[in-house]
């Protein structure tokens, strides 16, 4: 059975891995209700109705100007989603469905990848197999199913990354440059897709230059090839380069909270191991337990799906058998620390580290931590598949999670309870932005009501007093809609106005969304 299962081709495997992959993303596709970020991506809310707007209008002079303005963090990939939304529709289905095409391609293309570094590395066994390891862990991954579920365009920059990375190999190994030219091209393409679609895969161009001269004994064949190419892609990231600099070195917020550069490492192998879903789980408990409320997953020495995971990955930099197996494990080591580095360095002046935004370093860590599995395996066979049994079920279990918790906030229920129980009443939002978000599953027309800001920290709670009851002059009963209000109201002066002058007629608590009915005096 074994030897059977053995000479079955590495293609027809990865086609079951594809396969799963699909069973376990599209299962619960839309068990998750839209957040405000996809319905940005849906064109329900800003920046992106200015896109749409763009694009409605036919001005080539104004999309131009879209593709290289600081308010779009990405504006491709919604241009490219909000013309499939005129063949697919706005279900959630059809926006998340891109999405997950651009997880399953970064599957393949990881596969790919590894079978293209390590072909030569007979230590490893057959490299198409090593491929397999690291297509399983992209499979499963609970960070890569997720993101592969949500309207964003998160998993086409870890698909995009594994294509330009993938075409520089290619290009060096090419044995003339008549060949290599193809891949220069795709390296091109790839990394100018990728930096259009968010703001921090300009990042990739770096790292690009850095496994150029780690390949060198490969690379120093097509010199004339990487220049042009490198030359190639500073072209088009000329129109972006003034605002981002101007971003990155002008201290000011966006919002985001501090994290040193240990505490991103942790975060992002966190997720990388079990999602977006943080929880603890050790030999010693019975069941699972997560905290749906928390927002980023906590590294501790209970989570040992973590630890494992990332001695893995250190054994996939350290055990190189010779100076050719050495460059490409180095180079996958500089694909995940440097953007992170500098992620840091920037953050010192003006935090911007999202979890998220670097995903696309995510393939590097599941490449070195497949090279760590199989240096185990080459050490001893039981400790080697104890090894992938646990990362495997630790996956499996975020899986899991993520398809039975609700997690994003659930607009989906809070407008389904307000549109049974409406009776024409103006809808009040705290914060302002959750009304595009409630818009995309409430159906009749409605007066919005926007919530004040109150967190200046110079005006006094009696001004604000006085600016709501403008606002709610002449309303004798409103639908109040409250999420993520400490970003807009911290002091919740809003709501003790409501609670002053008004009287709760109806209630409803939804994962971080709560709906109240008030009748005012």
């Amino acid at each position: 059975m074994i030897d059977r299962l053995r000479r079955v081709p590495a293609s027809a495997w990865l086609l079951v891995l594809i396969l799963l992959a699909f069973a376990i993303r599209l299962g619960s596709i839309d068990f998750q209700s839209l957040w405000r970020d996809e319905t940005d991506a849906a064109g329900f809310g800003p920046p992106n109705t200015r896109m749409g707007a763009v694009l409605a209008g036919g001005d080539l002079q104004q999309l131009a100007g879209a593709l290289t303005q600081g308010g779009f963090n990405g504006p491709l990939y919604f241009i490219a989603l909000q013309q499939w939304t005129t063949l697919a529709g706005s279900t959630a289905f059809a926006l998340r469905f891109p999405s997950t095409f651009f997880g399953i391609l970064a599957l393949a293309l990881i596969y790919l990848l590894m079978k293209r570094l390590f072909k030569r590395a007979t230590h490893l066994g057959d490299a198409s197999r090593a491929g397999l390891l690291a297509a399983w862990l992209a499979a499963l991954s609970p960070y890569f199913v997720w993101y592969s579920q949500e309207a964003k365009m998160y998993t086409e920059i870890a698909a995009l990354a594994l294509a330009a990375v993938y075409g520089l190999r290619r290009a060096i190994d090419a044995p003339d440059g008549r060949r290599a030219w193809p891949w220069w091209a795709l390296v091109i393409g790839a990394t100018t897709l990728a930096m259009y679609s968010h703001i921090l895969a300009a990042l990739l161009i770096g790292v690009e230059v850095v496994l150029f001269g780690l390949w060198w004994p490969q690379a120093r064949r097509h010199p004339i090839g990487g220049l042009i190419a490198l030359a190639a892609l500073t072209l088009p990231y000329a129109p972006l380069l003034k605002w981002q600099v101007d971003l990155a070195f002008t201290p000011g917020s966006q919002g985001f909270a501090f994290f040193r550069f240990d505490d991103m490492i942790r975060v992002l192998l966190s997720g990388f191991t079990n999602g977006v879903l943080p929880f603890d789980f050790s030999l010693g408990t019975i069941g699972i337990q997560w905290n749906p409320d928390a927002f980023r997953p906590e590294l501790s020495p209970a989570n040992w799906g973590t630890w494992l995971l990332s001695l893995l990955a250190l054994l996939g930099v350290f055990m190189w058998k010779d100076a050719t197996d050495r460059a490409p494990r180095i180079g996958l080591a500089a694909w995940a620390i440097l953007p992170i580095a500098v992620v840091a360095l920037i953050s010192l002046n003006r935090p911007i580290f999202t979890d998220r935004y670097l995903i696309w370093i995510g393939p590097a860590v599941y490449l070195l931590a497949t090279l760590g599995l199989v240096q185990m395996w080459r050490w001893n066979r039981i400790a080697g598949g104890v090894a992938w049994v646990a990362v495997s079920v630790v996956m499996v279990i975020g899986d899991y999670a993520q398809a039975i918790t609700p997690f994003k906030a659930d607009f989906r229920s809070a407008a389904r309870y307000v549109q049974e129980r409406y009776q024409g009443e103006a809808i009040l939002f705290q914060i302002p932005y959750g009304q595009y978000t409630f818009d995309y599953y409430f159906e009749p027309p409605f007066q919005v009501i926007e919530g004040p800001y109150t967190n200046w920290p110079d005006r006094d709670a009696t001004s604000f007093d006085v600016e709501i009851a403008g606002l709610l002059s002449g309303q004798r009963a409103v639908w109040f809609v409250a999420t993520e209000v400490e970003m807009w109201d911290n002091r919740y002066l809003l709501e003790e106005w409501l609670n002053r002058y008004g009287r709760v007629t109806d209630r409803a608590d939804f994962m971080r969304v709560t709906a109240l009915r008030y009748e005012l005096r």
